[in-house]
């Protein structure tokens, strides 16, 4: 994030974190006078840093929007409630039922958390939204990955352009993206998807996903743009799903993917690649998604064995492919361009 923070400033881009506290309607977020605390203090024993004071201290604190319910309420005054009949509903069938509870809804308000720290932040909504998330990393310049699709006049710009989400079955017919189901509005055949790390809005998408969470209108969040960008009523204004991956793949690394893990070692020999190689014949920037953070610190026989492990799995996963397990990941830090 502090190499994001550099690199985009550089290029006179707005950069901000967006950290969710909480989840009941009483949780909110500390003063923005918190405790310095540097990366190096975090895992000192005893330390009481948390992670937005890290966040703080090392990005600054109007870098860092911290979001709680109260954020939310503000956007939407009837969230909490629309969220509550919603979730009973979708709690029993759903496969994976910790990811639904109320506003920390990873898979369902993944992005509409940033369009929260957005309004609640900025005095004007910029002309486009960038949402990244955390668990992104990349190789070389990553305002380069912005600006190359600066000219690019889509309202809605994806990672990659999953299509419609009920015709992807499996060979015996079922239907291998559970994610479709999650909704409380549209036809069966007006649920779109698509991957979302990273996506791109423009200030009327924003505005009509504001409007439509507002009425109560709730979907996965990998469905929610693409489906509304693509419904009838609204074909005479949006512009896309346009899938980036499609646009430019040579900003993308060849394992990028929405569900497939890699670990910070891999994400580093990445790096080590890409400066090798001739400036003349490298790509600007590539992205690479999901890094899972080293579960073990370097140099110990279990950090040898975790590694080999995760580069078994890492060798399988590319060799085999992988089936859509379910979206952004949990976490609530987003990184965002405007």
């Amino acid at each position: 994030m502090v190499l994001a923070q550099q690199q985009l400033a550089a290029r006179g881009i707005p950069f901000f974190v967006n950290y969710l506290i909480g989840d009941s309607e009483h949780a909110t977020c500390p003063s923005r006078q918190s405790a310095v605390c540097k990366r190096s203090q975090v895992k000192t024993l005893g330390s009481t840093c948390s992670g937005l004071d890290m966040l703080r201290t090392e990005l600054g604190n109007s870098t860092v929007w911290c979001v709680d319910p109260r954020d939310h309420k503000a956007i939407w005054p009837n969230l909490a409630r629309d969220l509550s009949t919603f979730a009973a509903t979708h709690r029993v069938s759903f496969p994976k039922p910790s990811a639904i509870a109320g506003i920390h809804w990873a898979w369902l308000l993944c992005d509409a958390h940033a369009i929260v720290g957005a309004y609640r932040n900025l005095h004007r909504m910029p002309d486009h939204l960038w949402v990244f998330d955390y668990d992104i990393t990349w190789v070389g310049d990553l305002s380069s990955f912005i600006t190359a699709f600066d000219s690019n006049p889509a309202d809605l710009l994806v990672a990659k352009d999953d299509g419609q989400a009920i015709a992807r079955c499996n060979a015996r017919g079922d239907v291998t993206y559970a994610q479709w189901q999650i909704r409380n509005y549209l036809k069966d055949d007006e649920v779109w998807s698509s991957l979302l790390a990273p996506v791109r809005y423009s200030r009327r998408m924003v505005e009509a996903m504001r409007e439509l969470i507002g009425e109560g209108k709730l979907a996965f969040c990998e469905t929610r743009g693409p489906s509304l960008c693509r419904h009838s009523s609204n074909a005479g204004w949006c512009r896309g799903p346009v899938s980036m991956q499609k646009l430019r793949p040579d900003l993308f690394n060849r394992n990028f993917s929405c569900c497939k893990s890699f670990s910070e070692r891999y994400s580093r020999e990445r790096w080590a690649i890409w400066k090798s190689l001739p400036a003349a014949t490298r790509p600007p920037c590539q992205l690479l998604h999901r890094v899972k953070v080293d579960e073990h610190a370097p140099g110990t026989a279990a950090a040898a064995g975790a590694e080999a492990n995760r580069a078994r799995q890492e060798r399988h996963s590319v060799k085999s492919g992988s089936s859509d397990g379910g979206g952004p990941s949990t976490g609530v830090c987003k990184k965002q361009a405007g």
